[in-house]
């Protein structure tokens, strides 16, 4: 890397410093009319926004429970590493430099400086610190997003039950008791919708600026989170004369300074980390869309919004603002595409996850806290069916917190005692291991003995089923105790995926090494290719192979009674459960 690219790398301390230093600056220079949509919420809305920051704060610190059961794994432990300036294995000093060896777009400079920032300040020796400072983003960030609900709807209720939403999100309450680099971008997100508005009904170039300024901060803190851009954009072009929009504020010179802005920081971060595309596991708008295709109907991922009656809410809320004449069909459909081209979007990352959806995720709690004014608007049954989908949204939300909280950082020996798949039949290690089947795991030891990969290997067809038939059809995915907790590694997401694109049979479970795991085996060829139907095209390659078409190779033959080939035994269980969140149920499960 040379040129402004390698400078930006190698000054990455410095560039985090302007780009916050910016912000703030703006921030002080739009004052005046941030207290003064501040001063209009009222003291009764102020009260209860911080009520429901400080609900939010409680659900993450003590429901879940970050403080006594949170452990840095992957990309946390390396955050863990600035803050604490010592490497876990004793080895020696940690910088939050880029010089350090960082690889781009994997840890993000500004939340490398910011931790070890944090860690200067307290001492750096109790992750605690870390976990009460993103509960603490977590809380300001339902505050925020009140106050956006406000700013945008007119109306009290609408931001109390935003944030009430927020609050109660099951995913937005995980990644508040995490280190990872969620929390604060997310945050800064809000902030960035809200400044938006503001600069949309009140006027003003700083404004608009200080949303671009912090819109920067999202980008430094995930990058595919630049989508909010053209998001934000068109949340912005649905309101319409009906809306209190500002006088002159789509003059172009208001929207110079903020466009440079954007368009500076933007290029800080991606040209100092080099090319995006070396991180996405793909090249080429046609890999994006074969993605996208594969992972968008996974409404699973979108959870709290992913059941027909959660989705009553938005869908209602929609109603309530096309019946408006403050808003109509135009804001409406600008909400709605808020959400849709944020999904869409980020559902292209082959690693798509709960974590991802957030921002996009912001468009349906707006909608949703429409569904508030028929309370007080409409007639009997519309105050009925409004009151409903709101208990339903947020019960759903509990329950989900329940399941999330119930699973955080999950012990191997309670997930042995609790899931029903153990008390099936168990399985020789010896015949799992033997080389015969291709296993789908993420047990570092099977892949150096090149007979296993994980779900990412699964998601090319031409690749999964190159594995299919050179293991002669017998493809096993050893469920674990880390695709069933949810921890930093947030591996569950990607347990869901295989869940939805594979059929799988129940087989057993066994006891390896690293500790116990269930069986499941693929039930049919991958992606519906047959062995008499051509490899589709692929970049995958195995080792010493030219072209997978020409001559797969075929796996040996298993020994009798080592197979684990067979349909499961009745009563046993043949159909993994795909309900989100639930793992595979070995016993008596229902698909």
């Amino acid at each position: 890397m040379s040129g402004a690219g390698g400078w930006l790398h190698g000054h990455d301390g410095l560039v985090v410093l302007l780009q916050v230093g910016a912000f703030g600056l703006l921030l002080l220079a739009s004052r005046r009319l941030l207290v003064e949509s501040f001063v209009e919420l009222g003291r009764p809305l102020q009260a209860g926004l911080f009520a429901l920051s400080l609900l939010a704060a409680l659900i993450s610190a003590f429901w879940l429970p970050a403080f006594s059961a949170f452990e840095a794994l992957g990309h946390e432990a390396s955050y863990l590493e600035c803050f604490s300036g010592a490497a876990m294995d004793g080895s020696g000093s940690v910088s939050p430099a880029n010089a350090h060896g960082w690889e781009a777009f994997v840890t993000y400079p500004l939340i490398r400086w910011a931790w070890w920032l944090l860690g200067r300040l307290s001492g750096g020796q109790d992750v605690a610190w870390l976990l009460a400072f993103n509960i603490g983003l977590r809380a300001l960030s339902v505050f925020l997003l009140g106050w956006t609900a406000r700013v945008l709807a007119g109306r009290a209720s609408c931001a109390l039950v935003a944030a009430l939403v927020l609050a109660c999100h099951p995913w937005h309450a995980f990644w508040g008791a995490a280190i990872y680099n969620v929390a604060l971008p997310f945050l800064f997100a809000v902030a960035t919708l809200l400044l938006a508005l503001l600069a949309w009904s009140r006027g003003g170039s700083r404004l608009l600026a200080a949303a671009a300024a912090a819109g920067t901060l999202v980008v430094a803190g995930r990058v595919e989170w630049a989508i909010l851009a053209p998001m934000t954009l068109i949340l912005l072009l649905g309101l319409g004369p009906s809306w209190p929009r500002a006088d002159g504020v789509l003059r172009p010179s208001n929207w110079i300074f903020a466009a440079l802005l954007a368009a500076l920081g933007i290029a800080s971060v991606v040209f100092a980390g080099g090319q995006l595309t070396e991180q996405g596991g793909y090249h080429g708008i046609e890999g994006y869309l074969e993605t996208l295709l594969r992972q968008a109907w996974i409404l699973d991922l979108n959870e709290p919004f992913h059941r027909p009656w959660t989705l009553l809410a938005p869908a209602l809320g929609g109603l309530v603002m096309i019946r408006s004449p403050r808003f109509g069909w135009r804001a409406a459909g600008g909400l709605a595409a808020f959400f849709l081209v944020g999904y869409l979007a980020v559902s292209t990352f082959n690693d798509f996850s709960h974590r991802h959806v957030l921002p996009a995720g912001i468009g349906l709690v707006l909608l949703s806290s429409f569904v508030v004014l028929p309370l007080f608007e409409g007639g009997r049954s519309l105050r009925i069916v409004a009151a409903c989908s709101l208990v339903l949204l947020i019960g759903t939300e509990l329950v989900s917190l329940q399941r999330v909280a119930s699973r955080y950082y999950l012990s191997q020996d309670e997930f042995f005692a609790e899931h029903e798949g153990f008390s099936g039949p168990q399985l020789e290690a010896a015949a799992v291991e033997s080389g015969t089947c291709y296993l789908i795991t993420d047990n570092e030891r099977h892949w150096q003995q090149g007979i296993a990969g994980s779900h990412f290997n699964l998601m090319d067809p031409g690749e999964a089923v190159t594995h299919w038939r050179r293991f002669s059809g017998c493809v096993l995915w050893l469920f674990d105790n880390a695709g069933y907790r949810y921890d930093g590694l947030a591996v569950p997401p990607r347990s869901t995926k295989l869940l939805h694109w594979f059929e799988w049979d129940y087989k057993g479970w066994v006891r390896l090494a690293e500790g116990e795991v269930l069986v499941y085996q693929m039930r049919s060829a991958p992606w519906g290719i047959e062995d008499h139907m051509p490899v589709p095209e692929t970049e995958f390659r195995l080792p010493g192979q030219e072209d997978p078409e020409d001559a797969p190779e075929q796996g040996p033959e298993a020994a009798p009674g080592e197979t684990l080939r067979e349909h499961s035994p009745a009563g046993q269980g043949a159909e993994p459960d795909a309900e989100l969140g639930e793992a595979p149920s070995g016993v008596d499960s229902a698909r």
